[in-house]
């Protein structure tokens, strides 16, 4: 599906795979509509089939926003985002995530997009958006 992207897409995906061999973090930002979801899709891909990662956790501030994260996951992985059995990852809003957090003592929440490996002893890959 990456021949759908945008110019920008593409250029962001490669920066963000070259910035994730020094840095655990990456910033993209870009105005509502622009593709962001999508992008960050496509290069969850990318890292899923560079088993570099094992899962990807999005966060959002609204149901609408995770149930776009899901559907766009969805298409672009051929696999759910829904944290149940043969999920890619999951998807919560903030208040979900912060809600499960207090259950277990951390209320701490920053991240929107992590992607995690248990290949690697490094800190989960980041980006903010």
């Amino acid at each position: 599906m990456t021949t759908l992207l945008r110019n920008w897409q593409r250029r962001c995906i490669d920066a963000a795979l070259e910035h994730f061999t020094a840095t655990p973090h990456f910033f993209c930002q870009a105005t509502p509509g622009a593709g962001k979801t999508r992008m960050a899709a496509e290069l969850a891909s990318r890292l899923l089939e560079q088993d570099r990662i094992d899962l990807v956790l999005c966060f959002a501030p609204s149901c609408q926003v995770v149930e776009g994260f899901r559907s766009s996951f969805a298409a672009v992985l051929g696999r759910r985002l829904d944290g149940q059995l043969g999920a890619v990852g999951a998807a919560f809003t903030y208040q979900a995530w912060n809600t499960e957090m207090r259950r277990s003592g951390d209320s701490s929440m920053t991240t929107v997009c992590s992607w995690f490996s248990t290949k690697s002893t490094t800190a989960p890959a980041t980006m903010y958006f």
